[in-house]
């Protein structure tokens, strides 16, 4: 029995707290409620699975070595960018190769490739970074492409083996 109180006692307050908000009385009666919507200040950048990697391999191409320096198509990148707010896009670049490698971090070049974020750019050789690509841009209006092309120049006398750049793609706040 005095369990039964107990438990009625405290139904009795409970019931006392969540109508403790209600307004009654003559009319006109208002009551406000306040909508909250977050948006976070979100940025992005997408590079499909399969276009994380490319390879230029020249292991059947029967020309090369190139008689003179010659540029050799390594691909296009597609990189979309979106962003909520200003921000930067900047890359780094890290290059790796076999020992006493003759090939250096600006052998590989990089230009715009159809994108409307910047006028299209000449060839430029890839440095160690950061580089700023897009300085203070303006929020993007969803998914943007900022695709790249890559291209390296060789001229025959490279070290065999496998050469490696890195390229790392990052947007940030001004």
């Amino acid at each position: 029995m005095k369990k039964l109180l107990v438990l009625m006692a405290v139904l009795a307050i409970s019931a006392n707290f969540a109508m403790a908000d209600i307004r009654a009385g003559s009319a006109p009666q208002s009551h406000a409620v306040t909508v909250d919507v977050i948006i976070p200040p979100r940025v992005g950048i997408d590079i499909v699975a399969l276009e994380h990697t490319k390879v230029l391999d020249l292991s059947a191409d029967l020309t090369y070595p190139p008689a003179v320096p010659t540029y050799w198509t390594v691909g296009t990148n597609q990189i979309s960018v979106l962003s909520l707010i200003t921000y930067d896009l900047t890359y780094s670049c890290a290059f790796t190769g076999p020992a006493l490698s003759t090939l250096v971090m600006g052998d590989l070049e990089y230009r715009t490739n159809g994108a409307s974020w910047i006028a299209p750019i000449a060839w430029t050789a890839f440095a160690a970074g950061p580089v700023v690509l897009e300085n203070n841009h303006a929020r993007t209006a969803g998914w943007e492409a900022r695709n790249m092309d890559y291209r390296v120049n060789l001229d025959g006398s490279e070290t065999d083996g496998t050469h490696t750049w890195t390229v790392t793609y990052t947007m940030a706040l001004p």
